[in-house]
C-alpha cells in the first residue's frame, strides 16, 4: 500500500482542476475586438487575485469564420466558443454554455457573467465576493429588480405562468456560488431559457435557497460609471457624455438602458490597484 501512495498522490494531483476564485464570463461577438482588447488591457488583469477570464462567442456569431477572429483564435487562449443561436435573442444560451464549461473544467468560489461593453472593478468584486456567508448559496449582482408586472401574452407569461417579474439582478454584472452554478449546470429538469437573459436567470434561482446580495462594486455611487467606448463614434460619445452629465447632476440611479451609453462602472483609466477601498 506504501508503494501505492505516490503514485495516487501523483495521479489525483493531475486529475485534480484549476482554481480560482472568480470565473469571469465576457459576452462578446467576434466583431468587438476592440471591447476585448481594452478589457485585456485594463480590468481583465486584476494582480493579486486568482481569476479566470472568458470571452464567450458563438461559432454561429457573424464573423466567426471571418479571417479577423479567425488570426485571433489562433493567438488568444481566452475565448470560450459555444454552439448556440446568434443574437440577442439567445444571449443566454452563452451564459448556460460557459456555466457548464466552468463547471467542467474548472474548481471555483464563483461564477460571474457581464458584457462586453461593461467595465467592473474584477478586484472589489472578489472582495465583496470573499464576504458573502460561508458555505452560503449565493446570487450577487446590483440592486435586486423584481415586481414589474407582466403584459398579458409575453413569454414569462404565456409560458410559465407569471404575472412578474421574478427578483432577478441586472445583466451588465450578475454572479452565483459554484453549488448554483454547478445546479444551474446539471440542472434536474430543463431549465426554460427566456430572451431576457438576466431575468430568465434570475427565474432559474428562484426555487433555490440562494442568499442575495448588492455587491458594493456594482452600486451607482461607489466609481464613476463609464461606459467602454471603444469603436464608438465620436458623436455617440458626446451624446454619452451629456447624458452621464445631467445623471450626475440630479442624483438619479435610473440606469442607462436605451440610451446608447448602458450602466458602466469603473474608467479605464484608473489603475486597478486603485480599485479596492
Amino acid at each position: 500500500m506504501r508503494r501505492l501512495l505516490p503514485w495516487l498522490a501523483l495521479t489525483c494531483a493531475q486529475d485534480a482542476k484549476p482554481y480560482y476564485e472568480v470565473v469571469f464570463a465576457v459576452l462578446t461577438v467576434p466583431n468587438h475586438r476592440p471591447h476585448r482588447d481594452a478589457i485585456r488591457n485594463g480590468y481583465g488583469q486584476p494582480g493579486g487575485f486568482r481569476t479566470k477570464l472568458w470571452f464567450v462567442v458563438s461559432e454561429r456569431d457573424p464573423g466567426y469564420e471571418g479571417a479577423a477572429f479567425v488570426e485571433e483564435r489562433s493567438k488568444r487562449d481566452d475565448l470560450l466558443v459555444c454552439d448556440t443561436e446568434p443574437g440577442f435573442d439567445h444571449i443566454i444560451g452563452k451564459v448556460s454554455c460557459a456555466i457548464r464549461k466552468a463547471v467542467q473544467l474548472y474548481d471555483f468560489d464563483f461564477f460571474f457573467k457581464t458584457d462586453d461593453d461593461a467595465t467592473l472593478c474584477i478586484a472589489q468584486l472578489v472582495k465583496d465576493l470573499r464576504a458573502a456567508p460561508k458555505g452560503a448559496s449565493v446570487y450577487a449582482g446590483r440592486r435586486v429588480k423584481a415586481g414589474r408586472a407582466l403584459e398579458a401574452g409575453k413569454p414569462l407569461e404565456v409560458n410559465l405562468g407569471l404575472t412578474s417579474d421574478p427578483p432577478h439582478f441586472g445583466g451588465h454584472g450578475y454572479g452565483v456560488s459554484y453549488d448554483v452554478a454547478r445546479f444551474v449546470a446539471r440542472p434536474p429538469a430543463p431549465l426554460y431559457h427566456h430572451l431576457h437573459e438576466d431575468t430568465c436567470f434570475g427565474n432559474w434561482v428562484v426555487g433555490f435557497d440562494v442568499k442575495r446580495l448588492n455587491l458594493r462594486a456594482m452600486t451607482d455611487h461607489y466609481y464613476p460609471n463609464q461606459k467602454n467606448l471603444a469603436g464608438v463614434s465620436a458623436e455617440r460619445k458626446r451624446a454619452c457624455a451629456r447624458i452621464m452629465a445631467q445623471r450626475y447632476a440630479n442624483g438619479s440611479a435610473w440606469d442607462l438602458y436605451g440610451s446608447g451609453c448602458g450602466f458602466k462602472q469603473l474608467p479605464r483609466s484608473v489603475p486597478v490597484e486603485k480599485c479596492v477601498r
